[in-house]
């Protein structure tokens, strides 16, 4: 290898690490004060792990037990009697996902959601065949 080409190698190679080093603080920094889980069991049934209560003003986020990464199921929340979460427009955040970064809870009281998982392409949770796929998000 020539001094130029290994040159390029050791630019490249640290520029990689830099890369890496911005993502690992960026995770860090999204970190949210309370992980939500929303588990996909027995192939079908959406189970939230909601705490109750959940402190006004801290950070909420959204995630899965099934799979990770790119391949992560997506998480769904749908509030239907108003939400603690706002819009940038001060508006209620009627729907939350797991793709989005961690939101901070703008309102107090009871706030009902429904719950669903996307998982390889099919929608589970909420509905006639397992109402227990939502909870209460109770805001103090």
């Amino acid at each position: 290898m020539s001094t130029s080409a290994l040159a390029q190698a050791t630019l490249d190679l640290a520029q990689a690490a830099s890369t890496l080093a911005q993502a690992t603080l960026a995770n860090h920094a999204a970190r949210a004060d309370y992980e939500i889980r929303v588990d996909l069991l027995h192939g079908d049934d959406v189970v939230p792990h909601i705490p109750d209560p959940l402190d006004f003003g801290k950070t909420v986020h959204y995630k899965t037990n099934s799979h990770t990464g790119q391949n992560a199921d997506l998480v769904e929340i749908e509030f239907h009697n108003g939400s603690p979460y706002l819009n940038p427009d001060d508006t209620p955040k009627m729907t939350v996902t797991s793709q989005d970064p961690p939101l901070q809870l703008e309102g107090k009281g009871i706030f009902f959601a429904r719950c669903y998982i996307t998982h390889n392409g099919v929608r589970y949770g909420w509905g006639l065949t397992y109402p227990g796929a939502g909870g209460n998000h109770v805001v103090q």
